[in-house]
């Protein structure tokens, strides 16, 4: 399972109109807002863990992303469901900043 998966990103892309923006700066503004996402909602997950495995998990996430979120899954079943809360406040928080901008 992946904690941010194609339709995930589909979803962004399109809330966020990011598909109206040149390729590059798409990719760009898409990789910093998963980004955004991934560390909000490891730091919800990772909120009680121990130590140990604080330590784990910065080992195992330094060197492959798939091994971080099987970490994840594993020590928190709803990893995935805080994943995509944290995508809907994500979104919604930076459109407000859009609209705030545009007014």
């Amino acid at each position: 399972m992946k904690l941010i998966d194609e339709k995930t990103t589909k979803y962004l892309i399109e809330s966020l109109n990011l598909d109206s923006m040149p390729e590059e700066n798409k990719n760009e503004v898409l990789t910093k807002v998963l980004e955004l996402i991934s560390e909000r909602a490891g730091a919800k997950i990772m909120e009680n863990f121990s130590e140990e495995e604080i330590t784990e998990f910065e080992a195992v996430s330094k060197n492959d992303l798939e091994k971080m979120e099987e970490f994840l899954i594993a020590k928190n079943p709803d990893a995935k469901k805080i994943f995509d809360e944290e995508v809907k406040i994500t979104k919604d928080e930076l459109l407000d900043i859009k609209l705030k901008i545009e007014a």
